[in-house]
């Protein structure tokens, strides 16, 4: 199974060898992608989803990170991303998170491959 670096808000990976450096992987919150695909002439989307809203908000309660009104928020905003899924190229529903990263770095290698 491949690695994803520890990413924050927004960085960009190289994926491409050396002498190829046009190929990035770019990771942005939802509305970061309209962004891009209006900009960017081939650009590889993924929609990574938990399988359920009712899974999701059980996951950010489990954290015990955030409060329960910036829980609601996430799960009302999360509620309005999904309506756009069709708007990506692929769809990674995280049920199981190791499952998940590999279908993530096939994705990721697949595009970087289209772009040699």
């Amino acid at each position: 199974m491949g690695t994803i670096p520890n990413l924050t808000r927004f960085e960009e990976v190289p994926l491409a060898k050396k002498g190829k450096p046009r190929s990035y992987l770019k990771i942005r919150w939802f509305r970061g992608h309209r962004f891009d695909r209006e900009r960017i002439e081939s650009v590889t989307s993924i929609f990574i989803t938990p399988p359920t809203l009712s899974e999701l908000k059980r996951r950010l309660y489990s954290r015990s990170t955030d409060s329960k009104e910036s829980i609601e928020r996430r799960l009302e905003s999360a509620k309005m991303e999904i309506k756009a899924i069709g708007e990506f190229d692929f769809v990674i529903i995280n049920s199981d998170i190791d499952i998940s990263v590999e279908h993530f770095v096939t994705i990721a290698n697949s595009a970087r491959l289209k772009l040699s």
